[in-house]
């Protein structure tokens, strides 16, 4: 989709606007505005780099979508009782 956005007609974009509905905050960092939406309420808006600085709900999300799953432990060897 983004290839296709970006053909120009005499220097201007074909595209003057698109509306992006996602879950997936890396969807959103090179959005030129964000509305952060819960419930159907506007709760959040800017830009990427403008929510990340915000203690908010779309920084929140930023923030569990990125950090890394907490390591598995390491498998333990079986003990078996001598006989």
């Amino acid at each position: 989709i983004h290839q296709l956005l970006r053909p120009e007609t005499n220097g201007k974009p074909l595209v003057q606007a698109l509306l992006i509905v996602s879950h997936r905050v890396t969807s959103m960092e090179r959005a030129d505005h964000i509305l952060v939406l819960d419930e159907g309420r506007i709760v959040d808006q800017g830009t990427h780099p403008e929510l990340i600085r915000q203690s908010g709900y779309y920084q929140e999300m930023w923030r569990l979508q990125n950090e890394s799953p907490a390591p598995e432990p390491p498998e333990l060897p079986q003990l078996v009782p001598a006989v």
